[in-house]
């Protein structure tokens, strides 16, 4: 009986929304907060299936090429079903002042591998005495009211098809703990180009010389293919065993 097999490889659906199923609630959309308090953040999760978290404070405009993460991460390895990080000790040396100026960044990760990354609002933070670097001021020109960037594409999230918001940045232009690689391209049934070109413009490479330091990001998320692939089971006949001479002879020493 020939049985023959249809799988359909979809994007990942329990998780298509669960980005806006984790929200911030502390610290409230243009809150201000001195740096001299301690730093507890409150989040909310309804049916998101994350299990994990990471969260890192955050400067900056809302491109990812405009943002930087500030100090140490707030936590690591997070229980989402808390609903709050640890007491954070903010290092007022690390950032700058600005109204609106930081933002909270959470990687939230699944019991299988899945992950998102949420955004919360912007606040204040009063008594930094540090400085910004020239990307963070330059993205903060642009910052208007208390929205933080948006969220990138949930994991599994039909329809994206093409690179959106973070997974659009240009790899080597990301800065922040977190990089974005955009969806892997699928290889067509028929050569139809004709441009040789490189997809992407070459990178300068330098030998390193001496021991480099640690990397400072801390995961890289890719973006989730959404097509849609059908397979069917190889239902040719098998090849009849070989008869010769030497295959008889084999035989007789198989016990």
């Amino acid at each position: 009986m020939l049985v023959r097999i249809l799988a359909l490889v979809a994007a990942v659906a329990p998780f298509a929304s669960a980005q806006s199923q984790i929200t911030f609630s502390q610290p409230a959309a243009g809150a201000s907060i001195s740096a001299a308090e301690p730093l507890t953040v409150k989040f909310t999760s309804t049916g998101s299936g994350f299990t994990t978290y990471n969260l890192y404070l955050f400067a900056g405009g809302n491109a990812a090429s405009a943002m930087a993460a500030v100090g140490t991460p707030i936590a690591t390895a997070g229980q989402i079903s808390t609903g709050a990080s640890p007491a954070y000790k903010i290092d007022p040396t690390t950032g700058g002042t600005g109204t609106n100026a930081y933002f909270l960044q959470m990687t939230a990760q699944g019991p299988n591998g899945e992950s998102t990354v949420v955004y919360s609002d912007r606040f204040t933070i009063t008594g930094m005495s540090g400085t910004f670097p020239a990307n963070v001021q330059n993205g903060l020109s642009t910052v208007t009211g208390t929205n933080g960037p948006t969220n990138p594409a949930a994991p599994g999230a039909a329809g994206s098809a093409a690179p959106a918001g973070e997974f659009a940045t240009p790899y080597s232009m990301q800065t922040g703990l977190t990089k974005f690689a955009p969806m892997q391209q699928v290889p067509g049934t028929k050569i139809t180009a004709t441009n040789t070109s490189p997809l992407y413009p070459s990178t300068t490479v330098q030998i390193a010389k001496t021991w480099l330091p640690t990397p400072s990001q801390v995961t890289t998320l890719t973006q989730s293919n959404s097509i849609s692939v059908s397979s069917q089971e190889n239902t040719a006949s098998p090849a009849p065993m070989p008869s010769n001479d030497m295959q008889k002879f084999l035989a007789r020493w198989k016990d």
